[in-house]
Parts: structure tokens; C-alpha cells; sequence
């Protein structure tokens, strides 16, 4: 499990919408992490996956393949409709990323609950 914009070893985000300077490491986070994920690199490198089905792929293959995931299906989150992912409206965007490698699959039992919350000071 991976949380994005990770910035030094903090999860906490802090940054005032009114002030471009206090959220440029998200954004700029957000966006290297994001480029590998461009549609073109993706259709370029991994395969196309039909929506809701896992790509099995037996322990023995030497070269494992990915499905595509596209930069453009976290639609606002993407940063190419709004290049500071929501932080200067106030509505910034985390990523939680999960790898399969730990097992979990949609609809395979209890979905993981992630809670975003304000800090009071």
C-alpha cells in the first residue's frame, strides 16, 4: 500500500490553497509519479486488460506482464485537467496505490477503508 504525494517520510499534508509555494512538492510529486502511468507509455509497455477481470498469469513465466493503467482514468487526480491536483481549490488529491502482490483483490472480502481527514491544531 502506497499513499501519494509522499513528501520526505511524513503522510501529513499541509498547505494553504492561497499560496502556490506551500503545495508545489505535492504537485510536483504527484506528477513524477504519475508519468509512467501517461496513456502512451502504458499502451507502449503493458497490455490491454478487460475492465473487472485479473490478469493470472502462472508462477513459471519468467516475464510477467501488466495490464494498463491510464493517467487519464483518475479523471480530476490525473492532473492534466488541472495541473495542481485540486490543491489550489482546496480539494487536493491523494492516491492510494495497491499493489496485487499482497493478494488483495476487488471483491475478494473486506475492501480496505481509507479515512482523509483535517487536522485540528
Amino acid at each position: 500500500l502506497m499513499i501519494r504525494p509522499k513528501v520526505g517520510s511524513s503522510l501529513e499534508i499541509v498547505f494553504n490553497k492561497s499560496d502556490s509555494k506551500s503545495y508545489e512538492k505535492y504537485v510536483t510529486a504527484l506528477d513524477g509519479f504519475l508519468r509512467p502511468y501517461d496513456d502512451l507509455i502504458q499502451a507502449q509497455k503493458n497490455i490491454h486488460c478487460r475492465p473487472g477481470e485479473y490478469l493470472i498469469q502462472p508462477d513459471n513465466i519468467l516475464e510477467k506482464k501488466a495490464c494498463q493503467f491510464n493517467r487519464t482514468t483518475l479523471g480530476e487526480c490525473s492532473g492534466k485537467n488541472n495541473s495542481s491536483f485540486g490543491y489550489n481549490e482546496g480539494k487536493p488529491c491523494v492516491l492510494v496505490k495497491m499493489n496485487r502482490i499482497i493478494g488483495l483483490e476487488a471483491g475478494g472480502g473486506s475492501n480496505p477503508v481509507v479515512n482523509c481527514t483535517s487536522k485540528v491544531s
